[in-house]
């Protein structure tokens, strides 16, 4: 079965409005091409953590051990809410998060048998068997926050989830289709949280003469220090590059989409729209 087309949302206010600001969350699974989920980002939690892991040794004569570095662990922890207004974002986000719990799965690939027949010849069995063929690596982005800064961001970063849990919020109420035996719930909110390990794909840290390896820091917080005027030139021409190529006509600003996202959750159903008409 393909993985089903999953929208980021029915609401198409919320979507301009997440579009416009980035204000979604994108987890990709790596084992096909086209296996991606966006979110709205309602996130509650969020936290990275960087343990760095040390073999420390005692010896005779010294009070403090001698460490050696044996390198840094990236762990970034993320929760947020998937709500839904209305009984089909209500079955959207059901979908979205049984895809997602699917991206914590591996690929196997089918290997068909051979039998020999009475006459020693080699022919189809009907049975086979399969392996695991591909590990459920994902990618995960939100915005500058979490991304593959290291090597120049846009593409999400890379590593896989330990942990998901998907709690639906059973106080807020469920939408119901069918009745009887036919009956199915549909949560209108899920408390969704997981771990990510991460896997850089460029190398953190520095050369032997201090310049950041990165193309950017963890958080997208502007470039790698500048240690030459030619680097400094560089990198302001990219970030006008940038500001140019993301000021696009055909989208609203962050302003104008804010506005329209206040509008509507402070009058949903166009009552003041229509109040004005009448007036007219």
């Amino acid at each position: 079965m393909a993985i089903p087309s999953c929208p980021l949302s029915t609401d198409t206010i919320a979507t301009g409005y997440a579009n416009a600001t980035g204000s979604k969350l994108i987890i990709t699974s790596m084992l096909f091409d086209k296996h991606q989920l966006e979110f709205l980002a309602f996130l509650t939690d969020m936290s990275q953590t960087f343990a760095s892991t040390w073999n420390s040794e005692n010896v005779f004569g010294r009070n403090d051990p001698i460490g050696i570095f044996q390198g840094t662990v990236r762990t970034i922890s993320l929760a947020f809410n998937v709500v839904a207004g209305n009984i089909d974002e209500a079955k959207l986000n059901t979908k979205k998060l049984s895809v997602l719990a699917s991206f914590l799965y591996p690929s196997y690939k089918s290997v068909k048998a051979i039998a020999i027949d009475q006459a020693d010849m080699e022919v189809p069995s009907a049975t086979g068997t399969s392996y695991m063929y591909g590990s459920p690596l994902v990618r995960v982005k939100f915005a500058n926050l979490i991304d593959n800064n290291e090597a120049g961001g846009g593409d999400g970063l890379l590593g896989w989830i330990g942990s998901l849990s998907v709690t639906p919020v059973l106080d807020n109420g469920t939408f119901i289709v069918g009745s009887r035996k036919d009956a199915k719930h549909y949560p209108k909110t899920f408390d969704v949280s997981f771990d990510l390990n991460v896997l850089h794909e460029r190398t953190p840290g520095y050369d032997e003469k201090g310049q950041y390896q990165g193309e950017k820091h963890f958080f997208g917080a502007g470039h790698a220090i500048a240690t030459t005027p030619a680097e400094e030139a560089q990198y302001a021409a990219e970030d006008a590059e940038n500001d140019e190529y993301n000021s696009s006509p055909n989208e609203p600003t962050p302003e104008e989409a804010a506005a329209e996202w206040d509008k509507f959750v402070n009058d949903p159903f166009g009552v003041a729209d229509k109040t004005s008409e009448q007036e007219e």
